[in-house]
Parts: structure tokens; sequence; C-alpha cells
């Protein structure tokens, strides 16, 4: 990493092991110290140090999304650090976002994908300013008036092994089914790559015709390299269907399906509300049942791709709250986090096995959380190319 210049009677490297426990502001500010410094900053071996000791003190924070009901086309976003108490956050401002209702969607090494309702694309690292706009993806074909486009699916994630940040567009085509309301789908999946500044085609190889995507929604998750969406397959033209969760894989590039654990006998199975989330470094998912038992169940995968290693980990009573459809539900390092449109946040401390209650204060009558998603900040650049960082976001 070049010798350190310093004053001080310390080794350097203890002194570089210091410098990684800094916030990133006090890193920003210190660039200017001299230029040794500065190049120390910039290197990349010293950014995924950086980042991989804030990522494993169990310290995140939260960015939230809150939009205005008396003007819906305006959203913002806060960060909010549960040690704190979650007094009045702080809200990022985005002037490169000109039209502000905007989405977002996951973290990934301190990058946020960002996606506005015209469904333009940036990454955005709000630790250090820095943002980049993505190249509209290819639009779809001109189909027969039989069929039907569906709004795309999009991803975010991160090859470790190319050192490369990719964002997956999945478009489907509807067709009405046996003459019945059920559809098939036929996707059209473009892959954007960082490093080339371009979207490409790719043929999967997966037979989709009866893999139902849900979308867009807070329940899915990016883990070890792997895009997850809980999603089902159309068993018959009855409209029977099979639970499972749908992989990408950011390396290899092709689809898998996984299956959820196994649930028992559940006549009500469309009102089981699943998350999928990370615990202690495991694919997770949480279960919560809206019509009968109101109580949450943490189901671990042990050994990531093995099915048969899914174990129910934790039962967690009733917490005194109902979950509505407006709630957001995930995991914060080792709590888990019920966030409601209001700002009231719940947190169950899996370990103390305590519950606090957190609000988020000076919010406008007006105003409510619309998503949250956890959030460790970083110096990964998202302008200057390819940058060394951690494989699990």
């Amino acid at each position: 990493m070049g010798r350190l210049r310093s004053y001080s009677y310390l080794p350097q490297d203890l002194l570089e092991e210091i410098l990684t426990r800094l916030p990133v502001i006090s890193i920003i500010r210190f660039k200017c110290v001299n230029k040794s410094w500065y190049n120390l900053f910039e290197n990349h071996t010293f950014i995924a140090k950086h980042h991989r000791h804030h990522s494993s003190q169990k310290n995140s924070s939260l960015l939230v999304e809150v939009e205005d009901s008396t003007n819906t086309t305006q959203r913002s976003v806060m960060s909010l650090h549960i040690a704190d108490g979650l007094d009045s956050g702080v809200s990022l401002g985005m002037p490169f976002i000109p039209e502000r209702l905007v989405y977002i969607s996951d973290c990934i090494n301190g990058i946020i994908c960002l996606r506005e309702l015209s469904s333009r694309l940036f990454l955005w690292n709000p630790a250090i300013r820095e943002y980049k706009a993505i190249p509209n993806p290819p639009s779809h074909v001109h189909s027969p008036s039989n069929v039907c486009y569906d709004y795309p699916t999009f991803a975010f994630g991160y090859d470790h092994i190319s050192n490369d940040y990719k964002l997956v567009q999945i478009g489907t085509y509807s067709t009405v089914l046996y003459d019945l309301i059920d559809q098939i789908l036929h996707p059209v999946v473009h892959i954007f790559t960082l490093s080339t500044d371009s979207w490409r085609q790719i043929d999967t190889g997966f037979d989709h015709s009866i893999l139902n995507f849900p979308g867009e929604c807070s329940n899915n998750l990016y883990f070890n390299g792997v895009y997850h969406w809980p999603g089902c397959i159309i068993l018959d033209k009855h409209g029977r269907h099979c639970e499972v969760i749908v992989c990408f894989d950011m390396r290899d590039e092709v689809f898998q399906i996984m299956k959820m654990p196994n649930l028992g006998d559940i006549s009500h199975i469309e009102k089981i509300w699943k998350t999928a989330a990370v615990l202690n470094d495991c694919a997770a998912l949480i279960i919560y049942d809206l019509k009968q038992t109101k109580q949450f169940d943490i189901w671990v995968m042990n050994e990531y791709g093995a099915e048969e290693s899914w174990t129910k980990q934790f039962v967690i009573g009733s917490l005194i709250v109902e979950l509505t459809l407006h709630d957001q539900l995930l995991l914060v390092d080792d709590k888990l986090a019920l966030i409601n449109d209001k700002g009231h946040i719940l947190l169950y401390d899996f370990g103390a096995q305590e519950i606090k209650h957190l609000q988020l204060r000076n919010l406008p009558g007006s105003v409510f959380v619309s998503q949250a998603i956890t959030y460790v900040e970083s110096l990964v650049s998202v302008t200057r190319g390819k940058v060394e960082a951690k494989k699990r976001g």
C-alpha cells in the first residue's frame, strides 16, 4: 500500500489498522493531510479492509424511504442509526435525481441501487456522495396484440470473481393459458456490468414458462453472490402452484430453483408472510402467519444450497403488534426489526430476548415510511471502475 508518512511513533501497520476503524466522513476529511494519506485512502486494498471491518461490527444503519402523502411525487431517503436512539435521522440529498419519485432497492458494499418510477437506474454511494447514472436498458420488442409485456423486475448484485457489479433486468411476456386467467411468462433477461458500462442479453438456458417471478418487493435478498426472489411454479391449468425461491447467480449468470422449508400442512399458505434475510452469515426466512398464530418463525439454511439444512432456529411469540401490508420486516444484524409506516420501530434482540420500541421523531403527520433496507457505509467508488470489496454485501 506504500509507506505512510507519520510524525508519530506508531508502526505503519498499526497506524493503518487504526485508520480502518474511522468512519467514512473522517477518512474523507483526512485525505488532505498529505499525499501519502490520500493515496492510502484511494487504495483498493485499504478500501476493502475498511469495509470488512465496519461490516463485522454488527452496527448497521437503516436507510428508510419517506414519502409525503400530500405530495406523492416527492420521496426522500434518511439514514438512521439504531444505537443512537433514532431521533430525527439524517436526510440524504439526491440532487442528481430530478424526478425524486425514487425507490431504494439493495445495498451491496455500501453502494445502493436506486430506481425512478420511469425505470431509470442509479448506483449511489451516499457516504462519499458519489453516483452513477446507468444507461437505459434495452426496450422490449414489439409483441402481438394478444401478448402483454409486464413491468420488468430488476436485481443488483456483485460478482466477486470478476470483481464487478451487475444489474439484471427480467422482462416478462404474459399470455392466456388454457383460456383461463393463468399466465405463462416468457422472460427476456438483460445484464448490465459496471466495468463495461453496457447492457447485453443472455440466454439463461432455463425453462421459465411456468415460473412466476414476484416482481420487485421488500422480501427479495442478495446474499453470497446470488439474488433471491420468493416465487412459485405453476403446476397445472387449475392454478395449483408450488412456492420456491428463485435464485440468480451473479458469477455464472444462471437461474436456479431452491426449495423453501417445509412449513407443514398449511391450508392458508397465501396468508403466510415470507421475507428473505441473512442471520449469522446464513440465508434465512422470516415466516409470519397473518391469519392464525401471529408468531414469527425464523428458518435458517445452515449450509447454503443444501435444502435439507433448513432449520427452524427461532420461534417468537406475539410481539403485541400485527403486521399490515405497509409495514417493513427485516433483520438488522442480530435483531428483528418491524417498521410501520409512521416511523414506529420495534426491535427484537434474539440474544437478550428483549423488545425495544423506538420512534423516528419529528416526522410531519403527512409523512410515512414506505421502504427500509440495512446499510453499512463504505469508500467504494461507483465511477472509477472495478473495486476490491467484500463478497457478501
